[in-house]
């Protein structure tokens, strides 16, 4: 049985990285990521740039990220975004593939560092 004290640290110690959106368009990305709980947190991303959540997560999973892209002429299109049941992961990107704008998350090597400790 855990200590008061050490109950606390322990559940401050249970969170998942904040999320961060890597745009590799050179178009700049405005959108929204849906939590499990039904939060939802708007991010803006400018060309070649990393937006980082500043929120503290905790242990809410990544159900959705949708992203609008701005173009140069100032129209913007839906890129294809990225849907789970429900993700620990924190990194994603928005990517232009084949045509198409593309919400997708971004994979590493020892993916399993991407739960905080800290």
């Amino acid at each position: 049985v855990l200590s008061s004290a050490a109950s606390d640290v322990y559940k401050r110690q249970m969170h998942y990285s904040p999320a961060a959106i890597h745009n590799s368009t050179k178009h700049r990305c405005d959108g929204t990521i849906h939590y499990n709980n039904g939060h939802a947190e708007p991010f803006s991303a400018i060309s070649w740039d990393t937006w980082t959540s500043q929120c503290e997560r905790g242990m809410r999973l990544i159900t959705r990220i949708e992203a609008k892209i701005t173009l140069d002429d100032g129209l913007w299109v839906d890129a294809y975004p990225y849907t789970s049941d429900g993700s620990c992961h924190s990194q994603f990107a928005i990517i232009w593939q084949k045509g198409d704008f593309i919400v997708t998350r971004i994979v590493y090597h020892n993916d399993d560092v991407d739960v905080g400790s800290s």
